[in-house]
Formats: C-alpha cells, structure tokens, sequence
C-alpha cells in the first residue's frame, strides 16, 4: 500500500508540474513514465488478490475448527447424558426391591 501511494503521489505531482516542452513532448514523455505505473498497480492488485485468498483460506480453516470444537461438545455432552442415563438405571435398580 505504501508503494501504490508513492506511485499515487509522483503521479500527482507530475501531473501539477509547470509543463515547458510542447504538448506532443509530454504525450511522448507521459507514456513511458505510465508504464512503469501502472505495472506497479498490476503488482499491487496481485498481491491484494493473493492476500485476500489467504484471508479467506484462514477464516474458512477457523470455521471449520469451530465446527469441529462443536462437535466435539455435542459428543461430549452425548457421552455425559448417556453417563448420568445409566447412573439414573444403577439408581433407580438399587431403590427397587
């Protein structure tokens, strides 16, 4: 980012720049300080893409450990309702006669 807004500001400023040579001049001049621009626009957006795959490659590993927390719960809640059902049984075998 620090890069695009140096390209941003050079740009800028050689936009304002008091022009001397002929308007022809500056069309030929123009063009080849444009080129090296925009590639570092094309560099910038590449690595905005690749950084927001990786953003979207974490987040989506994050949820899925989630789930996966989740679901660990879930059997161990299942497993210590199946524990409290067979003590209720023991129980409840005791108090009978």
């Amino acid at each position: 980012m620090k890069r695009l807004a140096l390209v941003a500001t050079v740009l800028v400023l050689a936009a304002c720049e008091k022009k001397d040579a002929a308007p022809a001049d500056n069309a030929a001049a123009a063009t080849p300080a444009m080129a090296p621009a925009a590639a570092a626009m094309d560099t910038a957006a590449k690595k905005m893409d690749s950084l927001s795959a990786k953003v979207d490659t974490a987040a989506k590993k994050m949820i899925d450990a989630g789930k996966g927390a989740m679901d660990a719960g879930k059997g161990a809640m299942d497993a210590g309702k199946a524990a409290m059902d067979a003590g209720k049984k023991a129980s409840d075998a005791v108090k009978k006669p």
